[in-house]
């Protein structure tokens, strides 16, 4: 599994693809993928304090929360966000290392 540490990092983007990248080599180690999952600005993505997962955020109206198992297991966990009227624009786990929570935020109307 991933650690969450200043070596790694992620990037999303259009192309539905989250990317783990290792700052030392300047590679990607690892790809979080799924259709319809895209992000458009803000802050889409972020890993756990343990490093054990990563949620994503879909910027499509109404678009999904994913949690991710960041050793490449798949799609850990779901949360259709079709409640909200506006775009989701970023997620972020909490950096209390005991808590399992997930703050999200909106463009428009939520």
């Amino acid at each position: 599994a991933a650690t969450h540490c200043l070596n790694t990092f992620l990037s999303a983007g259009w192309d539905n693809i989250v990317m783990m990248w290792d700052v030392r080599t300047a590679e990607v180690v690892r790809t979080f993928s799924k259709s319809k999952h895209v992000f458009k600005g803000g802050d889409p993505v972020d890993i756990s304090q343990s490093g054990e997962c990563v949620v994503s955020a879909s910027s499509e109206v109404g678009g999904e929360i994913l949690m991710w198992d960041s050793g490449g297991s798949g799609v850990l966990a779901s949360t259709d966000m079709s409640v909200s009227a506006g775009s989701v624009t970023c997620c972020q786990f909490s950096k209390d290392y005991t808590s399992a929570d997930i703050g999200v935020g909106t463009e428009g109307e939520a």
